[in-house]
């Protein structure tokens, strides 16, 4: 005879449960043949305190040991994070080279700042850089803005064009 409300599922997975259950004594034999039947596997719980001092032991440590590693992957995501921001600007500065010899020519001979613009002043913003810089887009640049339509630039088909090089960075603060 089970015990009311003792079986208690341990763990499962898609195939298989560990359950536990609470029998009295002279019902043991009784129990084993009839989960047998059914093509349940019985095995006896032999309660060893040792291996529960063992087990708490093992979990402790386990756990200070994923604490400390917890510790170290922080330091090490903070110093990769630095590493990775600075080969991004590195990055961004050639591109930044690169872009403006192959508009420009040589010798080289330009200025290259990070501006960011306040909340919703990015069109003004592109409006005084184009103001400033427009002549330096020759036709590409002037054509294309007054007509209203969309001239095909030859290596920059997915981006917009500027007379100025432009390159963004997305900064969350």
């Amino acid at each position: 005879m089970v015990i009311p409300r003792s079986a208690k599922v341990l763990t499962s997975d898609s195939d298989y449960a560990l359950v536990s259950v609470t029998l009295f004594k002279k019902c043991e034999e009784e129990f084993k043949v009839a989960c047998r039947e059914r093509r349940f596997t019985v095995r006896d719980f032999k309660f060893k305190a040792d291996d529960i001092q063992a087990s708490e032991e093992e979990y402790a440590r386990l756990r200070t040991e994923l604490e400390d590693q917890h510790v170290n992957f922080v330091k090490w995501c903070e110093t990769i994070f630095g590493e990775a921001v600075i080969a991004q600007m590195h990055l961004k500065a050639v591109r930044s080279f690169v872009e403006s010899v192959l508009r420009y020519g040589l010798p080289v001979n330009f200025e290259v700042a990070m501006i960011l613009p306040q909340a919703k002043a990015e069109s003004r913003l592109r409006a005084a850089l184009q103001e400033m810089y427009g002549h330096l887009g020759g036709n590409w640049a002037s054509s294309s803005e007054k007509d209203g339509e969309t001239t095909a630039i030859p290596g920059i088909a997915q981006e917009d064009f500027y007379p100025y090089v432009f390159s963004f960075l997305n900064i969350q603060t």
